[in-house]
């Protein structure tokens, strides 16, 4: 067997011993469980090269066993700076990394991140995403975006970048200064980035790679903080207003997209979509609505995709579409992982 992925809900999972297993997937609850799986990762060290995690507790070690991991991907609590440091010090051959945290009190990863920040920590790096979802009350890290922006400086090699405060949690330092490092990346191709509130949206556009060929573009989510368990939570109703962004971003917008995420509907873009961006195939727009772009110039319509296309089909299209780079930043609606 080589790939091999597990689902719990609560109970630890029987996981055999498969040693020349080369990418495995995780998704569950309850610390037991996570336990057997450390057990599991530390005997499969030679041969997995992919390993994804997504869990709604911390690791239970302090140690992530990386071994000769190419890939990761990594959905969790964090509740100590030491567990990524130790990641990032034993994982050199890492080519793609995808952090989605929630953040602990006292957990100050800004440190780490500017202690990495050069090309040699991660010679072979070519994507990168930083997702912040949630962190404890009264927690804040200022430098923590600023520190991740100087980090992703360093690595001029990267071809596929995300980077999202995803419900505009204050005190972690993300605003328009991030988005500097844009132009210096020019081997970008894919970009996922949030969209800050004091960044006017016709500079935005010309911040962007002009070599980016897949690109979404996102804002917050406003937060609302649920004193049970003292950590800012998502409130989905309440997006923070991105009108009429399109007239002033689609000039300014690199030529050769393939695809473009944007904040706004499907009316605000029917306009723009006949004049300019030839190569553009596919579009998600609010909501997270899905749309291939048909026909040619002034011909140009929008087709949106039925909830079964996303569901079972949605590597097939993007092979169709030729937007294939899509699955890095989306991969929950892509088997890819």
């Amino acid at each position: 067997m080589r790939s091999f992925g597990r689902s719990t809900s609560s109970s630890p999972p029987p996981l055999p011993a498969l040693r020349h297993l080369t990418r495995f997937v995780y998704s569950g609850v309850g610390d037991s469980a996570l336990v057997n799986v450390d057990n599991f990762l530390s005997s499969q060290t030679v041969a997995l090269h992919t390993l994804v995690i997504r869990h709604s507790q911390r690791y239970p070690a302090s140690f992530l066993p990386t071994g000769n991991l190419r890939n990761l991907y990594l959905t969790m609590n964090i509740s100590s700076a030491d567990f990524l440091s130790q990641l990032f010090t034993h994982g050199r051959q890492l080519e793609i990394l995808r952090l989605e945290v929630e953040l602990e009190h006292g957990c100050v990863l800004s440190t780490v991140f500017r202690s990495y920040a050069k090309p040699n920590s991660f010679p072979t790096l070519r994507k990168l995403s930083f997702v912040l979802t949630s962190a404890a009350h009264n927690f804040t890290d200022p430098d923590l975006f600023p520190a991740i922006a100087e980090f992703v400086r360093g690595y001029g090699m990267l071809d596929a970048l995300c980077i999202s405060n995803t419900y505009d949690l204050a005190g972690f330092g993300y605003d328009a200064a991030i988005w500097g490092v844009l132009p210096s990346l020019v081997n970008l191709r894919t970009l996922l980035i949030d969209v800050p509130k004091d960044m006017p949206p016709a500079l935005s556009a010309w911040l962007i790679p002009r070599g980016v060929t897949v690109l979404g573009l996102q804002v917050a989510r406003q937060a609302t903080v649920d004193i049970n368990v003292r950590h800012y939570l998502p409130s989905p109703s309440r997006e923070i207003p991105y009108r009429h962004c399109a007239q002033h971003l689609w000039p300014g917008l690199p030529n050769g997209l393939k695809f473009l995420a944007l904040p706004v509907s499907h009316t605000e873009v029917q306009n723009f979509i006949r004049s300019g961006l030839p190569a553009l195939r596919l579009m998600r727009l609010r909501a997270g609505n899905l749309y291939t772009v048909h026909g040619r110039d002034s011909e140009r319509e929008l087709e949106h995709w039925p909830d079964r296309w996303e569901r079972f089909y949605f590597d097939d299209h993007l092979d169709e579409l030729d937007c294939g780079e899509l699955r890095f930043l989306y991969p929950r609606f892509s088997w890819a992982w």
